[in-house]
């Protein structure tokens, strides 16, 4: 199920176990920092995703709510 043409969003909160799997299979995440920490889902993953092997990309998840 998981390969190079998955996208998740946000990633916070997720375990060792499931970076590996996204490094291993090529999954990428997407990481809106403004919302990841104005609605309290956690703090961005972008870094942390990078520092795992993991490709990731910033993105900006509700524009409606952005100053």
């Amino acid at each position: 199920v998981l390969g190079s043409d998955i996208l998740f969003s946000h990633c916070t909160g997720i375990h060792e176990e499931e970076w590996e799997l996204m490094r291993n299979s090529g999954a990428a995440v997407a990481s809106t920092p403004e919302d990841e920490l104005g609605m309290g889902h956690g703090y961005p993953v972008a870094y942390e995703a990078v520092k795992r092997g993991v490709r990731a990309g910033l993105g900006c998840d509700c524009v409606s709510i952005q100053r």
